[in-house]
């Protein structure tokens, strides 16, 4: 009897949290896109709060909440089949903002390898947008 509980409680949260299943995207490591950067062929998203990109962000880096991609009210103007990296601070918020641009047709979207704080870790450039 437990058993069928445990199992039945497992398939109600699974079947209500669709994000679940999906498969996790591709990883970049950070190398691998400054050498994308370096030849045009990447769009980098921070999907970070506009305050976290102000107090600095990977150069190149375009600023998109994930709340706005995940709601759709982002204004994304790029091919569906451009390659997309995505970012956060740690994770959490990147991997929202990846299903979600999946969900709208993006088909090259990848994750960033250790997101700012791996960044910030290896300590390689960035650039901060706050009025001196």
């Amino acid at each position: 009897m437990k058993l069928t509980i445990l199992s039945l409680t497992t398939v109600l949260f699974l079947s209500a949290s669709p994000n679940v299943l999906a498969a996790p995207t591709p990883t970049v490591s950070q190398q691998t896109l400054i050498e994308a950067q370096k030849n045009n062929t990447v769009i980098l998203l921070d999907v970070r709060s506009d305050e976290e990109f102000k107090d600095g962000h990977i150069p190149g880096a375009i600023n998109y909440s994930h709340l706005d991609i995940i709601n759709n009210t982002a204004v994304l103007d790029y091919q569906k089949d451009q390659a997309i990296i995505v970012y956060c601070r740690s994770g959490r918020r990147a991997a929202a903002a990846e299903q979600a641009l999946i969900d709208l047709g993006f088909t090259n979207v990848k994750h960033l390898e250790g997101d700012w704080l791996g960044w910030q870790e290896t300590q390689l450039k960035t650039d901060n947008t706050k009025a001196q």
